[in-house]
């Protein structure tokens, strides 16, 4: 069994004297997030020569997230789910959309997070199903602030860019487009 040198004990005694290592290891430490949203939304194709240049979706749905920040920096990982009609209420195909997020989180004050990151997932158009891979950026910000500032009701936006990956069980690849792109806005709350 080893002794500890002199110099070791005296360095370890000195920061601990300078009262210094309490705000370090406080700063360092990790802060979690979890946050849970209701949204509306509208997915579109944006790609000129696409499979399905009139592809328009209106959504509705919910999102999951849960991270971790170390100081203004962290990580974020999700879930979401959203349906509505694809093509209009009067023609409209049921449209139904499930993904997983993982994303940068920056905290920007005590109010805003952001998240940039990818996501992938499946949507059903109708009898029809794909594969979606793409990445989004999100803001999320703080209207009401509960408990002191650590939970609060939340407005969230969101942009998605996002590619379909067809495979054979698509019987009509002019339903999905190439290349999509979808809004979302709505409330939830932080913790």
């Amino acid at each position: 069994m080893r002794v500890p040198s002199a110099t070791a004990v005296g360095l370890v005694a000195a920061l601990a004297a300078s009262g210094g290592w309490e705000a370090r290891a406080r700063a360092a430490s990790a802060s979690p997030t979890f946050e849970a949203t209701v949204s509306g939304g509208w997915r579109t194709s944006i790609d000129g020569s696409s499979r399905a240049p009139g592809f328009q979706a209106e959504t509705g749905g919910g999102e999951l997230f849960v991270g971790v920040a170390w100081g203004w920096v962290g990580l974020a990982a999700g879930g979401r789910g959203r349906g509505g009609l694809a093509g209009g209420r009067a023609s409209g195909v049921s449209f139904v959309e499930a993904g997983a997020d993982l994303a940068l989180q920056l905290l920007l004050g005590e109010r805003i997070r952001v998240r940039l990151g990818g996501e992938g997932g499946r949507t059903w158009l109708g009898g029809q199903t794909a594969w979606f891979g793409g990445g989004f950026l999100e803001g999320s910000f703080d209207v009401a602030q509960l408990g002191g500032g650590r939970a609060a009701v939340i407005f969230n936006l969101r942009v998605d860019l996002d590619s379909y990956v067809l495979d054979a069980s698509v019987t009509d690849p002019a339903a999905f487009p190439a290349i999509s792109t979808g809004v979302a806005a709505g409330f939830g709350m932080r913790y």
